[in-house]
């Protein structure tokens, strides 16, 4: 008899979606952690240079600054997009091990096909 297809589980892999969760969190903590002490080594950097490199570097710093909130920011939004994932896939998942009513209408026929199977007569009140 044919396998009927559509309710297999998805194949999403929970453990490598909180693998990848916990990187991006750990790689957005680090980042915010060190806004602080660069920020502080730049400053003190910047009274050391004079002229044309000291308006270069303060640029340069005020890039990396913004580029790592940025970055943070992206990690944060990946960690929200993971979970939503994680989320639609264990509905999805939790569905297809109870699918729809509709779902057990239909049955194998002679030729590898489905053919709607007969309802049973309503009871009369």
């Amino acid at each position: 008899m044919a396998k009927v297809h559509g309710n297999d589980p998805t194949g999403y892999s929970y453990g490598d979606a909180d693998a990848l969760k916990s990187a991006a969190q750990s790689l957005a903590s680090a980042i915010d952690g060190q806004t602080a002490t660069r920020s502080a080594a730049a400053s003190n950097a910047g009274r050391e240079f004079r002229g044309y490199f000291s308006q270069v570097f303060a640029d340069n710093a005020g890039i990396a600054s913004r580029s790592a909130g940025k970055l943070s920011d992206a990690l944060s939004s990946l960690v929200g997009f993971v979970d939503e994932l994680r989320e639609a896939a264990k509905q999805e998942d939790r569905r297809r091990v109870h699918p729809n009513p509709h779902y057990h209408t239909y049955e194998p026929n002679e030729t590898g096909g489905t053919r709607r199977r007969a309802k049973p007569a309503r009871p009369l009140p």
